[in-house]
């Protein structure tokens, strides 16, 4: 009879910040997330061929889970028997930050047309809150495998799995 148990839990966010590199002076949170928890916030710029410029919280994904294996073998003259069972449960979620804007520009002078820095328009915008999102998946299974050894040059392995 063997028992096994797997337990696992794994958490990931990323934070962008801006740096005082070369001089430069940072604006302060009130600016970039005027009235918004910048804790909680997330802003970016997209300039098609020059790169982006990213500020605040990024999501938080978490994966959690736990698995219960359990079998249980028998050898009886030409045959193993194997019978098991199988249980798992995942519970992953992503907890997005609470608001979150991203503009994106085509290019920098007003040569570029609308949706370029300097013309005073954006080409998109994308603004707003997210909620968080939440999986459950539980898997029950049952096993029975036997493995036959029919002549000394022929072995059958044959069985049936139940998944629910």
């Amino acid at each position: 009879m063997k028992l096994g148990l797997t337990t696992g839990n794994v958490r990931a966010g990323t934070v962008y910040n801006l740096d005082n590199f070369g001089g430069a002076v940072p604006p302060s949170d009130s600016v970039l997330f005027p009235g918004i928890n910048a804790a909680n916030a997330s802003s970016g710029w997209y300039l098609y061929g020059g790169g982006e410029l990213i500020v605040g919280s990024n999501n938080v994904e978490e994966q959690r889970q736990f698995n219960l294996v359990d079998n249980l073998s028998v050898v009886r003259r030409a045959h193993q028997l194997k019978l098991g069972v199988d249980y798992r449960w995942l519970a992953p979620f992503v907890r997005p930050v609470g608001y979150s804007n991203f503009l994106l520009f085509y290019g920098i002078t007003a040569d570029n047309g609308p949706g370029s820095v300097l013309s005073g328009s954006v080409f998109q915008i994308e603004d707003g809150n997210q909620f968080p999102v939440a999986l459950l998946s539980q898997n029950f299974s049952t096993y029975a495998q036997d493995t036959w050894k029919a002549t000394q040059r022929l072995t059958l392995t044959y069985g049936l799995r139940w998944d629910v």
